[in-house]
């Protein structure tokens, strides 16, 4: 049987739409069982999801295993779950990657690599990678020390709210760049 194609689209739609909703009571459950603090159920949740491939579960599970709620903290396993997640564009995910590069948490510290990660997770305009960048351009690891370049992350970081960067633009090296604009 033959089905025409304008049917095969929409039969097509349908199910993507099913599965969508499928995904989402799931996660939505895993979260609000991990704001409650039942932190078994949510790694149960968030781990059924994460295993067949769903970027936010992925980070989430990660979180879980890079704070240590529910489980024992354990980097490798946050890396690996983060690693996941971020192939998948998500910027949280790429963010924290970014981090334990920078920071050396279950890996070596590797500036580049740390670099890498922060500049797509900015790319989808993620204020921690923001700021984070702020901080390479201030410390000048994995770039060049550039106090201008790292004011302007700091501002764009402040200006979604990260308090780390609000905090970051009051450092006197900061204030010096602004004073002499």
């Amino acid at each position: 049987m033959i089905i025409p194609r304008h049917r095969a689209i929409a039969a097509y739609m349908v199910f993507m739409l099913s599965i969508s909703t499928v995904n989402a009571a799931p996660i939505d459950a895993a979260n609000t069982a991990y704001s409650k603090g039942d932190y078994a159920q949510a790694i149960r949740l968030y781990r059924s999801l994460a295993v067949y491939g769903n970027a936010d579960a992925q980070y989430s599970f990660g979180m879980i295993h890079y704070s240590g709620e529910g489980v024992i903290q354990d980097y490798q396993e946050a890396l690996h779950w983060f690693r996941r997640s971020a192939f998948q564009g998500h910027a949280y995910a790429q963010n924290y990657l970014g981090m334990m590069y920078y920071l050396g948490k279950g890996v070596n510290k590797d500036y580049r690599e740390a670099l890498k990660w922060f500049l797509r997770s900015v790319a989808k305009e993620n204020a921690g990678a923001q700021y984070w960048l702020g901080v390479m351009h201030r410390e000048g690891r994995g770039v060049s020390k550039n106090y201008k370049e790292a004011l302007k992350w700091y501002r764009l970081s402040a200006a979604q709210g990260n308090a780390d960067a609000q905090t970051a633009l009051q450092l006197p090296e900061m204030i010096e760049i602004v004073q002499i604009k």
